[in-house]
């Protein structure tokens, strides 16, 4: 939807400006470097418009010279940009009324919301300075959302010696996001599609209508419209696919589990304290499912799980404990086996849920350190793929989320053996990935919406597992 005068550009400065001063800050250089302040907690967002000019970021679309057209392309291609007008739609509306308890869609105002503010702008915007704002507002997810905050940088980065700055001199001392190092891009995407305290999309804003946030990195990144050269990502990393993967699974969980500590603490807490247990930390379908007989929940229950149980961490978990198992071990008496032995109990105790699950964030830290440091090979990506198929024999392995689960991790690894000279994703395999996609997918039609996946009713387990069996029969491992 056009929101004519949130495209004003009356607050933005001219481009040409931000140029002008580039070029000044480069002849100045010794000044400025020798004094920069501390990094301030709260640094302030300038606008995409301040990336635009066509000598900076602005220039020509073309995919095939991405170089110096960052800003255009993201302009052009990017959902990310789409981000706040999106809260104008009905949609957004109608799920604003019900989180909010609104008498009428009339009243509904998302764009003005703190809560959807901080993930559809950026997870520190102020909701009170939506006029004043206006111009930053309507980026959407912009470049700072992602590159940090440029108060400080904007100047210094067109200048020769910060281009001479290690990542982390940046980083530290001017707040930019070094998305090139994997890690940290994997972070930044963490803020929002897994989410933190400020931006937490819990089972309430979910039973109001928001899809379930599902993060998997390296297959989101691979469907994402790229400003910069995935060629250049491929050079630093040879293991670029299986290093996405891995670090997504690592890294994504380690925030999964900060963000279930915040919520386990913020239920004691205060005046008014958050709900406990919640609920968006478990698998829907646990609950969300008919009550029907023959149900393959009768005939194949979960091993070692008592009936009725309600399934937490099937999706946050699976690629870590499968990464473990190659790669770095965790301890024999892991926080995380106890962790999650806790909250399959009916009422977890929050205070015990906070504590370990901070334990068992840093107890990853050893798994994405080996990540980081030591190249992957071609044997170690086979190993991980016969780990995953193996899997595939359990029971559980054919319902909606250990499916899934496993679909994407398949694509994401078969892609990553052709990466390292093994057998990529081939014509064969991609028709049956695809043949399991197209029954993960249980879709109904919403009047006025539209097509969405919802509780899979008609979901076919037996159909599934079949295809899970021939995957199984094609991959190499």
């Amino acid at each position: 939807m056009c929101i004519p005068t949130l495209h004003s550009s009356k607050s933005r400065k001219p481009v040409w400006v931000f140029a002008l001063i580039g070029l000044i800050a480069s002849w100045i250089q010794p000044a400025f470097a020798q004094n920069v302040a501390p990094l301030e907690p709260s640094l302030k967002f300038v606008g995409t418009g301040s990336c635009a000019a066509l000598a900076c970021h602005g220039g020509r679309r073309e995919p095939l010279d991405l170089k110096g057209s960052e800003y255009a392309f993201w302009s052009a291609y990017d959902p990310h940009k789409k981000a706040y007008g999106i809260l104008f739609d009905k949609r957004s509306k109608v799920i604003e009324k019900n989180f909010r308890n609104l008498e009428s869609l009339e009243v509904s105002a998302p764009e003005r919301d703190a809560t959807c503010l901080s993930c559809h702008v950026h997870p520190n915007f102020d909701a009170k300075s939506v006029d004043r704002e206006e111009a930053l507002v309507a980026d959407g997810v912009g470049c700072e959302s992602c590159h940090g905050p440029a108060e400080r940088w904007l100047t210094a980065h067109t200048t020769f010696w910060f281009r001479g700055l290690s990542d982390r001199e940046k980083h530290e001392q001017f707040g930019m996001t070094p998305t090139k190092d994997l890690t940290h891009r994997v972070e930044a995407c963490a803020t929002c599609h897994v989410g933190t305290p400020q931006a937490d999309v819990n089972h309430d804003l979910i039973a109001a209508g928001h899809p379930r946030l599902l993060f998997e990195f390296a297959n989101q990144q691979a469907k994402q419209p790229k400003h910069w050269r995935i060629e250049e990502d491929k050079a630093r990393y040879p293991d670029y696919e299986i290093r996405a993967w891995a670090l997504g699974q690592t890294v994504g969980t380690r925030s999964s589990l900060k963000l279930l500590a915040s919520r386990a603490e913020a239920s004691t807490v205060g005046r008014e304290p958050g709900p406990w247990p919640e609920f968006a930390e478990y698998d829907c379908y646990s609950c969300h499912h008919d009550l029907k007989k023959p149900s393959h929940r009768q005939e194949f229950p979960r091993e070692g799980v008592k009936p009725g149980t309600i399934a937490w961490g099937d999706w946050t978990l699976d690629g870590v404990r499968k990464l473990a198992e190659v790669r770095a071990p965790l301890p024999q008496n892991s926080k995380l086996a106890e962790l999650q032995r806790l909250m399959a109990t009916p009422n977890p105790k929050a205070t015990e849920v906070a504590s370990l699950a901070k334990a068992a964030s840093t107890e990853i830290g050893p798994l994405i350190e080996s990540i980081e440091r030591q190249q992957f090979t071609l044997n170690e990506v086979d190993g991980l793929l016969s780990v995953f198929l193996r899997s595939t024999d359990k029971p559980q392995a054919s319902e909606w989320t250990p499916a899934a689960r496993g679909y994407l991790s398949f694509v994401a690894l078969t892609r990553a053996r052709g990466d390292l000279g093994g057998q990529g994703l081939d014509s064969g395999i991609v028709e049956r990935l695809e043949a399991l996609r197209g029954s993960l997918n249980v879709p109904i039609d919403q009047p006025e919406i539209g097509r969405l996946l919802d509780s899979p009713a008609n979901y076919a387990p037996d159909k599934v597992s079949s295809e899970l069996r021939s995957i199984r029969e094609i991959i190499p491992h």
